[in-house]
């Protein structure tokens, strides 16, 4: 009796794995279902619910990764081969089925696949998370990305990129020191097509100055010296069609509007606040950015100048006397 209760446990254990594993019973996937909106990481895991995907799945996902529309890794990593389905999203069609999937072990990829409910057929699949570090002789640089799903489908994964020179026998270097965060936007449609939505982008030639202040991190807060500094930068500024933005939050999407409210272009210069919490970043079209110190505006209106390769107006009259206060130093945390 024992032998044949043994067997009948054994062959409801191969059936389950096969509902798992076997492409013939794809129907049978039984994963957990979770509501929008969603953030995804690659931090959480459901093991109680994963399926081992088949090698035609596989293999649509692995291309996925190779071939998908924005930002690519930054870090290389080799391509696992083993993939689960971890659960589901709710769908808006009876016809297609979400899975969130990612590699077998712990988790280093997440993508989000479209799945035909009636063959289990992956459709189409992006990375949606990603985390991965290294640590090299002189840096450690790690890479991290997440995907925030809404009530209307739209995608948006958030990709950080840091890389730190801790490790260097002169100690920490912030000037070398990257840190960088993007998005890329998706969207899925009705059939089910995942739809990239390309970053706005402005062909427009301008020259600007952001002066910038992380509020957060400043030990005192900001002061007279802060508004006299905004107002001379903007009065001398605007007659030479120099852009003045400031900015104080939301570092890696400032807005640059010329003097009509108009939208010129999108910038992050979060790598900057990084590293200073207050300062100025001049921008011009085809140049790489420049950082520049917060001081006096007639030292701050100079640099910026060079870096436009303008000269100095004769009718400028700046006082250059005025001694940076304490309350705005620039303090590194």
């Amino acid at each position: 009796m024992k032998s044949i209760k043994l067997l009948a446990f054994i062959g409801i254990l191969t059936l389950s794995l096969i509902a798992c594993s076997s492409k013939e019973v794809q129907t049978t996937w039984n994963l957990s279902v979770k509501g929008t909106p969603l953030t995804i990481t690659c931090d959480e895991n459901i093991a109680d619910s994963n399926c081992l995907l088949n090698v035609e799945q596989s293999n649509a996902i692995i291309k996925a990764i190779k071939n998908f529309e924005g930002i690519k890794m930054t870090i290389t990593s080799p391509i696992p081969e083993n993939w689960l389905a971890e659960y589901e999203i709710e769908s808006f069609s009876p016809n297609l089925d979400f899975w969130i999937v990612c590699n077998e072990g712990e988790p280093m990829y997440k993508l989000l696949a479209v799945v035909e409910s009636s063959s289990s057929q992956i459709k189409h699949a992006i990375p949606i998370a990603y985390h991965v570090g290294k640590e090299k002789k002189m840096f450690i640089e790690s890479e991290y990305w997440q995907a925030y799903i809404d009530d209307d489908y739209n995608i948006t994964v958030t990709k950080a990129y840091d890389k730190l020179y801790s490790l260097s026998e002169e100690g920490y270097k912030s000037e070398e020191s990257i840190s960088t965060k993007k998005e890329d936007k998706y969207i899925i449609d009705t059939d089910g097509s995942i739809t990239f939505i390309p970053a706005l982008t402005f062909d427009i030639d301008y020259m600007a100055i952001v002066q910038f202040a992380d509020t957060s991190k400043l030990v005192q807060k900001l002061d007279d010296s802060w508004i006299w500094n905004t107002i001379t930068m903007q009065e001398n500024l605007e007659p030479l069609n120099i852009f003045f933005v400031e900015a104080y939050h939301t570092f890696d999407k400032v807005s640059i509007t010329n003097y009509y409210g108009e939208e010129n272009d999108i910038v992050d210069i979060s790598e900057y606040v990084s590293k200073n919490n207050i300062g100025y970043v001049a921008l011009k079209k085809g140049k790489e950015p420049l950082f520049i110190p917060y001081d006096i505006p007639i030292n701050c209106l100079k640099l910026a100048l060079h870096y436009f390769e303008l000269t100095v107006p004769e009718q400028w009259i700046i006082e250059d006397t005025t001694s940076l206060p304490e309350t705005v130093e620039n303090t590194h945390n």
